[in-house]
């Protein structure tokens, strides 16, 4: 299990699209707000064996409110759980196939900002020289 603090309004990308945030804190309680695909099912540990599933709409993050130990469920692969909560930070257990990227989205972020320095930086003339070079008749 990956464990990740939060605070609010931080977010943890999963794969290609999903997107997890903690949306508020309080009374031992973390609001989590999950956004995936539409088709992809979310549901609290507790309903997961239940055909009910919770209505939602495209691009509209659910939000669910969790206790410490409790979990949510995202498609059929992905657990998250509510590991701790301290004050207005909580950490995040994710369990998730190795093969699916788990990352901060400021982690994310910085390495995308980085490569787009990076190519900025690097002259047209460097960039020819990674070219292969046509052999000529």
């Amino acid at each position: 299990m990956l464990v990740l603090t939060r605070k609010i309004n931080q977010k943890i990308i999963i794969g290609e699209n999903i997107e997890v945030m903690l949306a508020a804190v309080g009374g031992g309680v973390a609001h989590i707000s999950v956004n995936a695909p539409i088709d992809v099912r979310i549901v609290r540990e507790e309903e997961a064996m239940e055909e009910l599933v919770p209505e939602r709409f495209e691009g509209v993050p659910l939000l669910i409110s969790r206790k410490v130990s409790d979990r949510i469920l995202v498609g059929t692969n992905i657990e998250i759980m509510l590991v701790s909560i301290i004050g207005d930070t909580v950490r995040l257990g994710i369990e998730a196939p190795k093969d699916i990227k788990i990352m901060r989205l400021e982690v994310l972020e910085e390495v995308r900002n980085q490569n787009l320095k990076a190519a900025k930086n690097q002259s047209h003339e460097e960039l020819k020289d990674l070219l292969p070079k046509k052999e000529s008749d």
